[in-house]
């Protein structure tokens, strides 16, 4: 399911492009998006209501989008990467978001995309911090090699998620081969645990207040395998960006200023749960781990996660990082 958030100015831009449109379908001319009295045009871009996905509600709250002039459609996609890849390739959706790995392999075999440097990408370094983790009930799972031989839950299989799990698998001696990954709704994995369903599964904020309460174990960051790069981050298609440089430095800013304010202030990431995620009230309130909001990751940690991910067999060689890797201000 897929739902649609307009800004009020937006919602107003897009009347006053709805009269354009007929204009110029009278006149036989090509329509165009909604553009502001700035001159920016409506862009969409990727939110949901997990506490990782957030920034777009939390910089549409504080009016940081309506101070940079852009209007913004907030776009709920249920699926990550795997159903927005086609969305932001067709130019059904403007920018994306999702773990930074799922979207790497999808470059290193030709994608045209660009990843969004410095711009509100979440760093997951430990288990303290982590909104994206790995966790289980059987005492006798100790590490990531005694995954073997389990069956471990995820939201999406074969993207980066899984992937990183294999890898920390392997890194802790085990064979991540023998580990029988399945998918399952996000929001069901704690209960599937709990009742054997699964041996262990990804845990994302706000559902990791439900494993809590069933007293589930964490076992590990999903996003620490390398601390620093970043877990989360948004991007483009290139001709996208090749189109609308204003659009995405406008974003850029706004996203950035939202991670700054999210990351001193994680109350804005539970309001936008609650509000805008429609996420139950008693649940948002207890959202403990937002993840590591920052407005600052170079272009050189995606090229370090780029790395990782080729050494390990997990994405095709890539291009050099600047080809793949935008920084919208540089």
């Amino acid at each position: 399911m897929i739902e649609r958030f307009r800004s009020r100015r937006s919602t107003a831009a897009a009347v006053v492009s709805a009269m354009g449109l007929a204009l110029l379908a009278a006149c036989g001319g090509e329509s165009s998006q909604a553009a502001s009295t700035d001159g920016l045009r409506e862009t969409s871009i990727d939110v949901g209501p997990f506490a990782n996905f957030t920034l777009p509600w939390v910089a549409q709250e504080l009016g940081y989008f309506e101070d940079e002039g852009l209007p913004v459609e907030l776009v709920i996609n249920n699926g990550g990467a795997t159903v927005q890849l086609p969305l932001v390739t067709s130019g059904k959706l403007d920018i994306g978001a999702s773990s930074a790995a799922d979207v790497i392999p999808a470059i290193a075999t030709g994608a045209p995309l660009k990843l969004l440097a410095n711009a509100g990408s979440v760093l997951t370094e430990d288990l303290e911090k982590s909104s994206n983790m790995l966790i289980y009930k059987d005492p006798a799972i100790t590490s990531a090699k005694d995954l073997e031989g389990r069956t471990v839950a995820f939201n999406t299989i074969g993207g980066a998620q899984e992937a990183l799990v294999r890898l920390a698998v392997e890194e802790d001696g085990g064979d991540p081969d023998q580990v029988d990954f399945v998918q399952l709704p996000v929001q069901n994995i704690p209960k599937a645990i709990d009742e054997g369903k699964v041996d262990a599964g990804q845990g994302l904020e706000p559902f990791l207040q439900q494993a809590r309460e069933l007293k589930l174990r964490e076992l590990l960051s999903i996003g620490n395998i390398l601390p620093g790069a970043p877990e989360f981050a948004y991007w483009t298609s290139a001709s996208w960006a090749d189109e609308h440089p204003k659009e995405l430095a406008a974003f850029q800013r706004a996203i950035g200023r939202a991670a700054v304010a999210a990351a001193k202030d994680p109350g804005l990431v539970r309001t936008a749960l609650e509000k805008y995620g429609k996420i139950d009230p008693a649940v948002a309130a207890n959202v403990r781990n937002v993840g590591q909001f920052t407005d600052e990751i170079p272009v050189a940690k995606f090229a370090e996660l780029g790395d990782l991910l080729t050494e390990n067999g997990l994405a095709t060689s890539l291009p050099r990082a600047d080809q793949w890797v935008l920084d919208p201000q540089a």
